[in-house]
């Protein structure tokens, strides 16, 4: 098996973020209603872990984008709606429906990091978690 070299390996992940966060004081994170905080096919999944973490980095300040690519408005409304909730977060604009504050007139939202269950959740999961565990011991 051919083995993975890329200079954004897991461990170099985190040291960015890291860097990110303390250069900005902040972290963009992006992140799937689907099968990544919502158990949209009822297979039994758990998803509280991550909305966990979510709600850790809204505490932290991180700017959170809902991610999805649901092309009636109303449903983005919708899981918006059920997200600030989730998150217990008030509607007052901490969530960002795809796109950030980052060049928010790109076809591609910005974020630091992604969580998605098509994307590697696990591992997004996993990073993200260190580096807020991390901010945490510096503050």
């Amino acid at each position: 098996m051919e083995s993975f070299n890329h200079p954004f390996g897991k461990e170099a992940c985190k040291k960015r973020l890291l860097e990110e966060y303390k250069k900005y004081g902040k972290l963009i994170v992006a992140f799937d209603y689907d099968n990544t905080i919502f158990d949209y096919h009822n297979n039994g999944g758990d998803y509280s872990c991550v909305i966990e973490l979510l709600k850790r980095c809204a505490r932290l300040g991180f700017e959170l984008v809902l991610f999805t690519c649901d092309e009636d408005i109303s449903e983005s409304h919708r899981k918006s709606t059920i997200v600030y909730d989730m998150l217990g977060l008030a509607p007052d604009g901490e969530l960002q429906i795809n796109q950030s504050s980052v060049l928010p007139k790109s076809y591609k939202p910005y974020y630091n990091i992604l969580l998605d269950d098509r994307a590697g959740l696990e591992e997004s999961y996993e990073i993200l978690k260190y580096v807020v565990d991390e901010i945490i011991k510096l503050n």
